[in-house]
């Protein structure tokens, strides 16, 4: 049952997506629908870059290409949050680094030093001599290719690019060559037919051959869940039929989290604190959405401050008996006590109540008693100074 209806509801969007839809875009706000590209273009050729934009309160908007060379990163930071006098500001100082206006940039006769300059777009509409939604675009680009090489060849400068058949997730090509020097493309070993890299490429196929079905899930407090669909396994193409012929959008599939719905719900028991670590009550715990619970169901949450218990000054659970230990006069020795690793306390009982320093566990070593003693080997006798005690 869960899976037909799953099944009608995704039928209902998709028939919902045939009728036009109003979209209101936010007031003020110039967007950007192409981004420019990065170009590709041979020395002394004319390179260009193009962009295209709406703004609901505008139709007459200015594009102001910008040589990013010419100015400085941290200017193009925060403009969101800019007001419209600092707008204005930014405006004027971009202007000093323009490189065109229009929707399109063209750049006549490139030279090889020009390759790897970048430029950027910045939009906007002008309301009473005042800049308003500026809106950037991506950075592009410009890439040349040096003089073309005298001559090419296969073992020399030319690199064979071979034939690849398009799919539903990649573009193919035909096969070609590729001079690694001035970077130009040719369709033969010896680089006597030009072509260019746009004329080499095959366009994605439209077929799709391995499409399954995919069963839907619910969402989950941690998780999106989705309706049912299928899928193409080569390119990842969502499609409401088996065989491929009505493509849908991943949102239209999607499902919202579920808050209530807790998969990984695992029953936590009651800890004690001890001196080192806090306790716990017993409670329910959901590693995916990182919360409390008091019920198995996941119904009632508690915060973890509700869950936690105090540490407990008194409960050592690692105290350990340290025997007492005699001084003498080579090392200092100890009275009886208990230590516990946890907090690194001292005690002098074995219930860990009563506290005490470790200076005060320590036996003061004793002096040497030296005195002049009467020594004899091998019939010899002498006297040495030595400790009655230790004999040093």
């Amino acid at each position: 049952m869960k899976k037909r209806v799953i099944s009608l509801v995704l039928v209902v969007m998709m028939l919902m997506t045939l009728f036009p839809v109003s979209a209101f875009a936010s007031v003020g706000d110039c967007n950007i629908v192409k981004q420019p590209v990065d170009a590709y273009v041979y020395q002394g050729e004319t390179a260009t870059f193009s962009i295209a934009a709406t703004n609901p309160n505008s139709a007459d908007l200015t594009y102001l290409w910008i040589d990013m060379e010419k100015i400085d990163a941290d200017l193009l930071e925060g403009l969101d949050e800019l007001s419209l006098t600092a707008v204005a500001d930014v405006v004027k100082k971009l202007k000093v680094a323009k490189a065109g206006e229009g929707r399109v940039l063209s750049i006549p006769k490139v030279t090889e030093d020009m390759d790897g300059k970048s430029y950027i777009c910045a939009v906007y509409w002008t309301n009473i001599l005042a800049p308003r939604d500026l809106t950037l675009s991506n950075s592009v680009t410009l890439h040349v290719y040096g003089a073309e090489c005298a001559n090419h060849s296969v073992d020399v400068n030319l690199e064979k690019i071979d034939a690849k058949t398009a799919s539903c997730a990649h573009q193919g090509n035909i096969e070609y060559y590729n001079c690694i020097v001035c970077g130009r493309y040719y369709l033969d070993p010896g680089g006597m037919v030009k072509t260019t890299l746009k004329e080499c490429m095959l366009p994605k196929s439209e077929e799709h051959g391995n499409i399954s079905f995919v069963e839907g899930n619910l969402g989950t407090c941690c998780q999106k869940g989705s309706l049912s669909y299928y899928a193409c396994e080569v390119c990842g193409q969502k499609f409401l039929d088996s065989t491929g012929l009505t493509p849908i959008a991943d949102s239209t599939v999607e499902l919202d989290k579920d808050p209530a719905n807790h998969v990984n719900l695992q029953e936590m028991d009651a800890t004690s604190p001890t001196c080192s670590q806090k306790g716990t009550t017993h409670h329910w715990y959901c590693s995916g959405c990182d919360d409390y619970f008091s019920d198995a169901e996941g119904l009632n949450e508690i915060s973890k401050s509700k869950v936690e218990l105090d540490k407990d000054p008194s409960n050592h659970a690692y105290l350990k008996e340290q025997p007492a230990v005699a001084a003498s006069c080579k090392a200092p020795g100890n009275i009886r006590y208990f230590y516990c690793a946890d907090c690194e306390g001292y005690f002098t009982d074995s219930d860990g109540a009563n506290k005490v320093d470790k200076s005060q566990t320590v036996l003061k070593q004793l002096e040497h008693d030296n005195q002049w003693c009467a020594m004899e080997s091998g019939g010899v006798e002498w006297h040495e100074y030595r400790c009655t005690i230790c004999g040093t």
